[in-house]
Protein backbone atom coordinates (compact mmCIF):
# COMPACT_ATOMS: atom_id res chain seq x y z
CA UNK A 1 0.00 0.00 0.00
CA UNK A 2 0.99 3.17 -0.79
CA UNK A 3 1.97 5.88 1.82
CA UNK A 4 -0.06 9.08 1.30
CA UNK A 5 3.28 11.21 1.08
CA UNK A 6 4.06 8.94 -1.99
CA UNK A 7 0.73 9.38 -3.72
CA UNK A 8 1.01 13.16 -3.11
CA UNK A 9 4.56 12.78 -4.75
CA UNK A 10 6.38 14.42 -1.86
CA UNK A 11 9.13 13.75 0.18
CA UNK A 12 7.41 15.50 2.71
CA UNK A 13 5.26 13.67 5.20
CA UNK A 14 1.53 13.70 4.78
CA UNK A 15 -0.61 16.40 7.02
CA UNK A 16 -2.96 15.13 10.04
CA UNK A 17 -6.74 15.51 8.64
CA UNK A 18 -6.50 18.74 10.93
CA UNK A 19 -3.28 20.15 8.86
CA UNK A 20 -5.38 18.93 5.78
CA UNK A 21 -8.46 20.62 6.96
CA UNK A 22 -6.81 23.93 8.08
CA UNK A 23 -5.32 23.97 4.28
CA UNK A 24 -8.35 23.55 2.91
CA UNK A 25 -9.75 26.54 4.41
CA UNK A 26 -6.82 28.31 4.30
CA UNK A 27 -6.68 27.58 0.34
CA UNK A 28 -9.83 29.43 -0.95
CA UNK A 29 -9.31 31.53 -3.47
CA UNK A 30 -10.78 35.47 -2.52
CA UNK A 31 -9.87 38.65 -4.21
CA UNK A 32 -6.85 36.32 -5.54
CA UNK A 33 -5.25 35.45 -2.46
CA UNK A 34 -3.85 32.23 -2.23
CA UNK A 35 -2.95 31.19 1.52
CA UNK A 36 -1.44 28.16 0.68
CA UNK A 37 1.05 26.69 -1.74
CA UNK A 38 -0.60 24.20 -4.66
CA UNK A 39 1.75 21.40 -3.37
CA UNK A 40 0.11 22.11 0.22
CA UNK A 41 -3.13 22.12 -0.82
CA UNK A 42 -2.63 18.56 -2.99
CA UNK A 43 -0.99 17.19 0.03
CA UNK A 44 -4.13 18.21 2.20
CA UNK A 45 -6.91 16.75 -0.41
CA UNK A 46 -4.78 13.73 -0.44
CA UNK A 47 -5.20 13.51 3.51
CA UNK A 48 -9.29 14.11 3.16
CA UNK A 49 -9.12 11.96 0.17
CA UNK A 50 -7.94 8.89 1.87
CA UNK A 51 -9.76 10.10 5.34
CA UNK A 52 -12.50 10.06 2.64
CA UNK A 53 -11.91 6.55 1.51
CA UNK A 54 -11.53 5.04 4.86
CA UNK A 55 -15.50 6.10 5.79
CA UNK A 56 -16.15 5.10 2.40
CA UNK A 57 -15.06 1.89 3.73
CA UNK A 58 -17.14 1.56 6.71
CA UNK A 59 -20.34 3.11 4.72
CA UNK A 60 -20.02 6.58 6.27
CA UNK A 61 -21.08 8.15 3.18
CA UNK A 62 -22.38 11.39 4.73
CA UNK A 63 -18.87 11.68 6.81
CA UNK A 64 -17.14 10.56 3.42
CA UNK A 65 -18.74 13.07 0.83
CA UNK A 66 -18.18 16.01 3.35
CA UNK A 67 -14.29 15.05 3.21
CA UNK A 68 -14.13 14.60 -0.32
CA UNK A 69 -15.59 18.57 -0.27
CA UNK A 70 -13.34 19.47 1.62
CA UNK A 71 -10.18 17.98 -0.56
CA UNK A 72 -12.47 19.37 -3.52
CA UNK A 73 -12.46 22.74 -2.44
CA UNK A 74 -8.63 22.65 -1.44
CA UNK A 75 -7.96 22.08 -4.82
CA UNK A 76 -9.84 25.38 -5.73
CA UNK A 77 -12.44 23.84 -7.70
CA UNK A 78 -15.54 25.25 -7.78
CA UNK A 79 -18.63 22.99 -9.96
CA UNK A 80 -15.62 21.17 -11.16
CA UNK A 81 -13.40 23.55 -12.62
CA UNK A 82 -10.44 25.12 -10.85
CA UNK A 83 -10.53 28.72 -9.80
CA UNK A 84 -8.30 31.80 -10.20
CA UNK A 85 -4.33 30.86 -9.45
CA UNK A 86 -5.14 27.08 -8.79
CA UNK A 87 -6.28 26.66 -12.34
CA UNK A 88 -2.85 25.81 -13.24
CA UNK A 89 -1.46 23.07 -11.25
CA UNK A 90 -4.35 21.60 -11.92
CA UNK A 91 -3.77 21.87 -15.46
CA UNK A 92 -0.13 20.42 -14.71
CA UNK A 93 -1.28 17.12 -13.27
CA UNK A 94 -3.71 17.74 -10.36
CA UNK A 95 -6.93 17.12 -12.48
CA UNK A 96 -6.69 13.23 -12.05
CA UNK A 97 -6.69 13.84 -7.98
CA UNK A 98 -9.53 16.27 -8.69
CA UNK A 99 -11.37 13.92 -10.95
CA UNK A 100 -11.29 11.04 -8.55
CA UNK A 101 -12.47 12.95 -5.72
CA UNK A 102 -15.11 13.94 -8.05
CA UNK A 103 -16.17 10.47 -9.45
CA UNK A 104 -15.81 9.63 -5.44
CA UNK A 105 -17.88 11.75 -3.59
CA UNK A 106 -20.37 11.20 -6.59
CA UNK A 107 -20.20 7.53 -5.46
CA UNK A 108 -21.21 8.74 -1.97
CA UNK A 109 -24.01 10.80 -3.58
CA UNK A 110 -25.31 8.31 -4.76
CA UNK A 111 -25.28 6.37 -2.15
CA UNK A 112 -27.60 8.33 -0.20
CA UNK A 113 -29.76 8.82 -3.34
CA UNK A 114 -29.05 12.23 -3.95
CA UNK A 115 -28.74 11.59 -7.96
CA UNK A 116 -28.75 15.32 -8.99
CA UNK A 117 -25.68 16.09 -7.48
CA UNK A 118 -24.39 13.02 -8.29
CA UNK A 119 -24.63 13.45 -11.93
CA UNK A 120 -23.00 17.36 -11.34
CA UNK A 121 -20.31 15.48 -9.90
CA UNK A 122 -20.01 12.90 -12.45
CA UNK A 123 -20.29 15.25 -15.29
CA UNK A 124 -17.45 17.86 -13.25
CA UNK A 125 -15.48 14.43 -13.54
CA UNK A 126 -15.60 13.74 -17.63
CA UNK A 127 -15.50 17.24 -18.03
CA UNK A 128 -12.23 17.46 -16.63
CA UNK A 129 -11.53 14.09 -17.74
CA UNK A 130 -13.19 13.18 -21.06
CA UNK A 131 -11.29 9.16 -20.97
CA UNK A 132 -12.69 8.43 -17.09
CA UNK A 133 -14.63 5.58 -17.99
CA UNK A 134 -16.04 5.26 -14.62
CA UNK A 135 -17.54 8.79 -14.79
CA UNK A 136 -19.26 7.86 -17.87
CA UNK A 137 -20.56 4.83 -15.91
CA UNK A 138 -21.67 6.77 -12.81
CA UNK A 139 -23.24 9.41 -15.35
CA UNK A 140 -25.02 6.67 -16.68
CA UNK A 141 -27.00 5.33 -13.71
CA UNK A 142 -27.46 8.78 -12.34
CA UNK A 143 -29.47 9.99 -15.70
CA UNK A 144 -31.56 6.60 -15.28
CA UNK A 145 -32.28 7.36 -11.71
CA UNK A 146 -33.50 10.89 -12.89
CA UNK A 147 -35.50 8.98 -16.21
CA UNK A 148 -32.87 10.63 -18.79
CA UNK A 149 -32.78 6.66 -20.39
CA UNK A 150 -31.71 8.65 -23.86
CA UNK A 151 -28.88 10.00 -21.19
CA UNK A 152 -28.27 7.17 -19.52
CA UNK A 153 -27.88 5.09 -22.55
CA UNK A 154 -25.31 7.85 -24.19
CA UNK A 155 -23.02 7.85 -20.90
CA UNK A 156 -23.16 4.01 -20.96
CA UNK A 157 -22.06 3.75 -24.46
CA UNK A 158 -19.14 6.06 -24.18
CA UNK A 159 -17.96 3.82 -20.81
CA UNK A 160 -18.20 1.01 -22.82
CA UNK A 161 -15.98 2.51 -25.92
CA UNK A 162 -13.33 3.78 -23.08
CA UNK A 163 -13.11 0.17 -21.68
CA UNK A 164 -14.38 -2.30 -23.91
CA UNK A 165 -12.67 -4.83 -21.53
CA UNK A 166 -15.21 -4.27 -18.44
CA UNK A 167 -18.35 -4.20 -20.77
Amino acid sequence: RRTLAAAAGSQHSAPDVSTARAVASAGTVGAGIVAASADDMARAAWALKEQGNASVQRREYRLAEELYGQAIASLGLVGGRAQGALAAPLALGGADLACALLGNRCLCRMKLGRYQDASEDAAAAVELNPAYAKGFYRLAQCRRRLGDLAGAWECASRAVSLQPEDA
